[in-house]
C-alpha cells in the first residue's frame, strides 16, 4: 500500500518544520526522530533529483502558490521510492511565503537496484541554500567556517577566503564577538543546538542584529560530524523590541503615576500586575497578593460581600463595581472605590481583568460629615418651633418639616395629591391666594396673616412669610417659608386694644376733666363778648335816631361768638362720644391750627412761645379728627408741662409737618427738662409726672399705629425732647 505523509516547510530556515511520523517511514526513519535539520534534509535525495525538489520551493516563494514535483528519495538498503510532492504557500504579515504546508506520496514499488547513498555533507547544497532568505553557512566542529551561502558573503562583503576558518569573526560586532566565542566554547561542549543574538557588519560597515542559530549534523556515535546554522535579521525586531519595551515603560511610569491602584487579574481571578501605588499601599510583594482574599487586606465585615460580587463578575463577566475599606500597611483600613472591567479575546472569552481601586476615605468622611450635618439641620428644622415648608418655582410644595406634618395631618405625598388651598380658612382664601400669585409672578417676598386648618378641624392664626433662592442669573430655583403660630398673641392683641380703647375713653374724660378749665374759658370769652355786642347793639338800637348800620355790624359780631361757643361745645361732645373710628380725609395742617387754637391760653399763660411750620400743599390724609386732635392735645400738654420747671431757659413749643419716605411726618419738640429713657414712656403706666396716670403717651401711640403710623420719641441735642409720628398716605383697610 502506497503511504502518504505531511509535512511543514519553514522557507526562513530551510529545514521542516513539522513531520509527520509516516515521513520517518517514507523515507526509511525510524519513527520516533525529530525532522531532518536544514543539512541533513538534502541527503535524503539522490543528487540528480534534489534540484527538482529546489526549483518546487522555489517556484511556490516566487509565485506565492502551489507546486507540485515528482523525484525519487532514499530508503533503506539503497533503495530509492519515486514520490509526488505537493505543497501549497502561506503568506504572513509582509504578505511573503513563510511556510509551505505539503504532503509526499509514494508512487509505486522501491527500485530493486542499490544505489551509493550519498553522506551528509557530500551533497551540494548550495543552490537551495541561496535561496534561503537568510545568511546560511556551515562549519567544521571546531568552528573553523568551510562553507557561506551567497546571502552571507553578499551581506559581510567578505569573500569565502576571508570568511573560512576564523575569518567570519571578522563580521562581529566587537562587543559582542566574546559574547559569540562564549557560545560557541558551549556549543562545542555539550554538541546541542543553541543560538544567540549578536549585531553583525554589513559590506558598508554599518551593524545589525541577527539571531544565530547553529544546529550539529551528528554520526552514528552521537558526534559531531559538522555544523550548519543560519543568521537571521532581526533588526526591525530589535527596534519593535526597543520601542516596545520603551512603551512599556512609558506606560509603566504612566500607570505608577496614577493616583490611584491599579492592578491586572488573569480570568480566574488571580493577581496578575500591580503598579507601585499597590506595593507601596499595602507594603507587601506581589506574590503575598495573589491570594488577597486570605491577606487580611479586605475589611472583614465587607470580605463576604466583596467575594460574592467577584465571583459573580467572573462567572458572568458583568463589570465589577463595589466600596469597600481596604487595610494599608500600617493596620489603618481606608475606604476604596474598586471597578474592574474584562478584556476579552476575540471569541468573547475574558482575556483578563483590568481593576481600579480608587482612594475615597476623605470622601467617605466629606459625606458622613455631609449627612452628619444634614440630620443636624433636619433635626434643627424639625425643632424650629414653626412651620417650616419649600416649593418649586411654580409654587408646588416639595419640603415639609416634621412640624407641617403633626399640625395639618397631611404628609408631603399628601400636599401634592390635594389642594393646599383646602387648609385655610374661607375668609382668608382670597387674600392669600392674590398675594401669593402676586409673589410668584414677580418674585417678591411673601407675606401674609391668615387662618390654617389643623388636623383636628381647629383654626389658629398663623404669620406666614416666604422668600425665593435665585441662583447667579437671578432665577428663582426654590421659595423657602416660615409659617409662625401668632394665635395666642393675636388674641392677647385683641384683647389688649379692647382694654387700650377702654383706658382710652377713661383718658379722654380725665382729659376733659383737666380741660374743663380752659374749655370754660374758652365758652367764657365769646359768651361775654357775645353780651358785650348785645349791649352795645341796644345802645346803638336806642339812639336816636337809631344807628342801624352800626347795630347791624354787632350783631353780627354776636352771631360769630355764639358761633365759636358752640363749636368749643361740640368738640367737646365729641371727645365724650363713644364711637368707632370716623376715618375722613383731612388737612393735617387744619387739624394742627385748631388743637393750637384750643390750647392757645393755655401756652400764652405758661409763658410759652409757639413755632409752627407746616409744610404747604400738602396731600390730604385719611385720619380720625377727633382722634387725631386728641393725640396732638395730649403730646402738646405733656410739652407745656416739661417747660414748667425750665427756669429761665426759653420755652419754645416748636410744630412741623412735611412729608418723608414714609408719608406725612409731624413733630412736636419743646426745650423742656427732657427724658431719660425714651424708649419706655410709651408702656402702659409709665409716667414722669407725680400725679400722672401714665397713659396718655400709650393711647397716643395707639391711636397712631390704628391710622398706620408709627409714633417715637428722641431727645433734642440741646435741651427737651420730640415727639415724632408719621401717618401713612395711602391706608389699607384697617386692622
Amino acid at each position: 500500500m502506497n503511504r502518504t505523509g505531511s509535512w511543514v516547510w519553514d522557507v526562513q530556515q530551510a529545514q521542516p518544520a513539522y513531520w509527520s511520523a509516516q515521513m520517518n517511514k517514507i523515507h526509511g526513519r525510524d519513527i520516533s526522530q525529530a525532522p531532518p535539520g536544514a543539512g541533513e534534509y538534502s541527503g535524503l535525495f539522490p543528487a540528480e533529483d534534489w534540484p527538482l525538489w529546489v526549483s518546487g520551493v522555489q517556484q511556490a516563494v516566487e509565485n506565492k502558490a502551489a507546486f507540485s514535483c515528482e523525484c525519487r528519495i532514499w530508503q533503506e538498503n539503497g533503495r530509492t521510492q519515486l514520490v509526488r510532492h505537493l505543497g501549497w504557500a502561506v503568506l504572513g504579515s509582509a504578505d511573503e511565503v513563510t511556510e509551505i504546508i505539503g504532503t509526499t506520496l509514494e508512487l509505486g514499488d522501491p527500485t530493486r537496484e542499490p544505489m551509493d547513498r550519498p553522506q551528509p555533507g557530500d551533497s551540494p547544497v548550495s543552490e537551495l541554500v541561496d535561496l534561503i532568505p537568510a545568511l546560511a553557512w556551515s562549519c567544521q566542529p571546531d568552528g573553523s567556517a568551510d562553507f557561506f551561502n551567497r546571502g552571507w558573503l553578499e551581506y559581510t562583503g567578505l569573500s569565502q577566503e576571508e570568511a573560512w576558518g576564523w575569518g567570519w569573526t571578522k563580521a562581529f560586532h566587537p562587543d559582542d564577538l566574546d559574547k559569540a566565542l562564549s557560545c560557541w566554547k558551549t556549543l562545542e561542549g555539550t554538541g546541542q543546538p543553541g543560538q544567540l543574538e549578536a549585531r553583525l557588519r554589513r559590506f558598508d560597515g554599518q551593524y545589525r542584529w541577527f539571531l544565530v542559530q547553529a544546529k550539529p549534523q551528528l554520526d552514528e556515535a552521537g558526534r559531531v560530524v559538522k555544523w550548519y546554522g543560519t543568521n537571521t535579521d532581526i533588526e526591525n525586531r530589535k527596534h519593535a523590541e526597543a520601542a516596545l519595551g520603551e512603551s512599556e515603560r512609558n506606560f509603566r511610569q504612566i500607570v505608577d503615576s496614577i493616583p490611584a491602584l491599579v492592578c491586572t487579574m488573569t480570568a480566574r481571578g488571580e493577581v496578575e500586575c500591580v503598579n507601585q501605588q499597590v506595593l507601596e499601599y499595602f507594603g507587601k510583594t506581589l506574590e503575598e497578593l495573589r491570594n488577597w482574599a486570605y491577606t487580611g487586606a479586605v475589611h472583614e465585615q465587607d470580605l463576604p460581600g466583596v467575594i460574592a460580587r467577584w465571583q459573580h463578575s467572573v462567572e458572568t463577566g458583568e463589570p465589577y463595581d463595589v466600596t469597600h475599606r481596604i487595610r494599608r500597611f500600617d493596620g489603618v483600613f481606608q475606604w476604596f472605590h474598586v471597578r474592574g472591567l474584562p478584556l476579552r479575546h476575540p471569541d468573547g472569552d475574558i482575556a483578563r481583568w483590568y481593576i481600579l481601586l480608587t482612594d475615597i476615605e476623605d470622601r467617605k468622611r466629606a459625606e458622613d460629615a455631609v449627612r452628619a450635618s444634614e440630620a443636624h439641620l433636619r433635626l434643627t428644622i424639625d425643632t424650629i418651633p414653626a412651620l417650616v415648608w419649600r416649593a418649586d418655582p411654580a409654587g408646588e410644595p416639595d419640603y415639609l418639616n416634621a412640624r407641617v406634618v403633626t399640625y395639618t395631618g397631611r404628609n408631603l405625598g399628601e400636599f401634592t395629591r390635594f389642594r393646599w388651598e383646602d387648609l385655610i380658612h374661607p375668609d382668608d382664601l382670597e387674600l392669600t391666594n392674590k398675594a401669593w400669585r402676586a409673589s410668584i409672578r414677580s418674585g417678591a417676598p411673601y407675606s401674609v396673616k391668615q387662618r390654617l386648618r389643623s388636623a383636628d378641624g381647629s383654626y389658629r392664626w398663623f404669620q406666614v412669610n416666604g422668600a425665593p433662592l435665585r441662583n447667579e442669573n437671578g432665577e428663582i430655583l426654590s421659595w423657602f417659608g416660615l409659617d409662625i403660630d401668632i394665635d395666642d398673641n393675636w388674641k392677647m392683641a385683641e384683647e389688649l386694644r379692647q382694654t387700650q380703647a377702654k383706658l382710652s375713653r377713661a383718658t379722654q374724660i380725665a382729659t376733659v376733666a383737666e380741660l374743663s378749665a380752659s374749655i370754660a374759658h374758652e365758652i367764657n370769652q365769646p359768651l361775654a363778648a357775645a353780651v358785650a355786642n348785645g349791649h352795645a347793639c341796644q345802645a346803638w338800637l336806642s339812639a336816636e335816631p337809631p344807628n342801624l348800620e352800626r347795630a347791624r355790624l354787632t350783631a353780627g359780631r354776636m352771631i360769630r361768638d355764639v358761633n365759636s361757643a358752640a363749636g368749643v361745645v361740640q368738640r367737646i361732645r365729641a371727645l365724650f362720644k363713644r364711637s368707632a373710628q370716623d376715618l375722613v380725609p383731612s388737612n393735617i395742617n387744619e387739624v394742627i391750627s385748631a388743637v393750637l387754637q384750643l390750647t392757645a391760653d393755655e401756652l400764652r399763660e405758661s409763658g410759652i412761645s409757639t413755632r409752627a411750620s407746616l409744610a404747604d400743599d400738602l396731600p390730604g390724609v385719611a385720619v380720625d379728627r377727633v382722634q387725631m386732635q386728641q393725640t396732638l392735645l395730649n403730646l402738646i400738654r405733656n410739652a407745656i408741662e416739661a417747660m414748667e420747671g425750665s427756669g429761665d431757659r426759653p420755652k419754645v413749643l416748636s410744630i412741623t409737618s412735611r412729608l418723608d419716605d414714609s408719608g406725612l411726618l409731624i413733630q412736636i419738640s419743646d426745650t423742656g427738662c427732657g427724658l431719660t429713657d425714651t424708649s419706655t414712656v410709651f408702656e402702659p403706666f409709665v409716667s414722669t409726672k407725680e400725679r400722672g396716670m401714665g397713659m396718655g403717651l400709650s393711647i397716643c401711640r395707639s391711636i397712631v399705629e390704628s391710622h398706620g403710623g408709627r409714633l417715637w420719641a428722641a431727645s433734642n441735642e440741646g435741651v427737651g425732647t420730640t415727639f415724632s409720628f408719621t401717618l401713612p398716605l395711602h391706608r389699607d383697610e384697617p386692622s
